[in-house]
């Protein structure tokens, strides 16, 4: 599974909207779909960090593009 996949998915599982999820990482909601529909990736471990604590993962996690890492911190 890939980035944008678990992003999808955990958004989903939070019942969050996409603008819900870019507004609480500090981003615009057009970086934030396209995290989550072009497959692009966070410049800043910052924003890595503050996908995880939104949706209560381990960083590592989505870092890897395999959903072998556990989702929980």
């Amino acid at each position: 599974m890939d980035f944008s996949e678990k992003l999808l998915r955990l958004r989903k599982q939070h019942g969050i909207t996409q603008q819900e999820a870019a507004d609480s990482i500090g981003r615009s909601l057009r970086t934030y779909v396209s995290y989550e529909r072009d497959g692009r990736y966070p410049r800043s471990r910052d924003i890595y960090e503050k996908l995880a604590r939104l949706y209560d993962v381990d960083v590592n996690y989505l870092y890897v593009n395999e959903d072998t890492a556990s989702p929980v911190e």
